[in-house]
């Protein structure tokens, strides 16, 4: 298992085939994909999956060779020492790979985005510990009852006037957020029933997943889509779940949508928090700007019906797909190829025109005059050249 250049671009192609397939099925199977929230929350997983773990496997991965094209010409160029030298001198300083430089741009991007990530989630914890905890009063035993229900061991309910709106976040338990607003027992139970559930189906760990890869991998555009979709999709999920397990009768379903309506009105003109913090955070209303959001999570409130066997089957399909997509994205690797000369090299080659460098499970083959493209041989036949004489060297040399 290791993590390679040829990974890392696989990983980029299939995580936008897949939020590309999940956004095909929202538009062009509206009516019926727009609320099917599982199967479209599973392609989300696996696109947040497949963006996470960027990896090829030794052994079980395959190479997928492009011999022409654009890729192939990039790398040709990446892997091509370039020499750097000083002005007044023609002997060169020192040699670099291009695609050295790359990497290094990389893990320093990387590294000031993950230092920027964790110092302000450290002081939103910090920020928490200034609002006034909840530990008896209507709010602080409806939260308890619903822990009990959902077989959370602990919680804390926090209000603050500051709040702007019901959000819960934690990684290890539930941290409820109120604000500082006039709640009955019913619009209590829906909120501490909608933030709760949140954090049961895991909204928050994925959401806290999702910021560490696109910071790690800031360069993969797809990732930085995820967001948008996600939410929804969360949002969707979590409404379908409240409604199944506590609103039974059209009473109860049109006072949780009351409740959510009245968050959206107090929601509309406070402060929201910035999106590098709320981005750990799942609220009963996300954004007052998002109608056609809305809209949805209306319906869905109003008209839930029990999962069809069409829905199953949908879902089933669609998870049948991703594993297959993850299986065959997992077993082959874009990388370039080249073709051989028309000589034949085992015949042709001797260990003064070329030299071997290491590369895993498998050895390029360089020539010391660039007479012929690099070319990537196997583990055996690269042992045969060098008990041949051919000499070894290091990527770094």
């Amino acid at each position: 298992m290791e993590l390679s250049f040829y990974s890392l671009l696989t990983s980029v192609v299939w995580s936008g085939l897949l939020l590309g397939s999940m956004m095909l099925c929202r538009k062009t199977i509206r009516s019926f994909w727009r609320y099917n929230t599982v199967a479209l929350y599973f392609l989300l997983l696996g696109c947040v999956f497949r963006c996470f773990f960027p990896l090829e496997f030794s052994g079980f991965t395959q190479p997928l060779s492009f011999r022409n094209g654009i890729y192939a010409n990039a790398y040709s160029f990446l892997i091509r020492r370039v020499s750097v030298s000083a002005a007044d001198s023609a002997d060169p300083l020192f040699r670099i790979l291009p695609m050295t430089v790359i990497m290094v741009v990389w893990i320093v991007v990387a590294a000031f985005l993950l230092f920027r990530f964790f110092t302000k989630y450290r002081s939103m914890i910090r920020g928490l510990e200034l609002y006034e905890e909840v530990s008896s009063g209507n709010a602080y035993d409806i939260a308890i009852s619903l822990c009990k229900e959902m077989k959370i061991k602990k919680v804390r309910v926090l209000q603050d006037e500051l709040i702007a709106v019901p959000q819960v976040c934690g990684l290890r338990y539930p941290r409820v957020l109120l604000p500082a607003r006039s709640y009955n027992d019913v619009e209590l139970r829906y909120i501490l029933c909608h933030e709760l559930t949140h954090w049961k189906n895991g909204d928050i760990a994925l959401r806290f997943a999702l910021c560490l890869a696109r910071a790690i991998f800031w360069w993969n555009p797809f990732l930085h889509l995820i967001p948008r979709y996600l939410e929804e999709s969360q949002e969707l999920q979590c409404d379908n779940r409240v409604v199944a397990n506590w609103c039974k009768t059209d009473e109860e379903r049109i006072a949780y949508l009351d409740t959510l309506l009245r968050t959206l009105k107090e929601t509309t003109n406070s402060p929201q928090d910035p999106e590098n913090v709320s981005a750990t955070k799942a609220g009963l209303v996300e954004s007052a700007k998002e109608q056609s959001v809305l809209q949805m999570r209306a319906d869905v409130i109003a008209n839930y019906e029990p999962r069809s066997k069409k829905e199953r089957q949908a879902v089933a399909f669609t998870l049948c797909f991703l594993l297959i997509a993850l299986f065959f994205s997992y077993r082959y690797v874009f990388m370039p190829g080249s073709d051989p000369p028309k000589q034949d090299l085992r015949c042709e080659m001797t260990a003064d025109m070329a030299y071997l460098e290491p590369d895993g499970d498998f050895y390029w083959i360089y020539s010391v005059e660039n007479e012929f493209p690099p070319c990537r041989i196997s583990q055996k036949s690269g042992e045969m050249m060098l008990e041949s004489g051919f000499p070894l060297r290091d990527s770094t040399e």
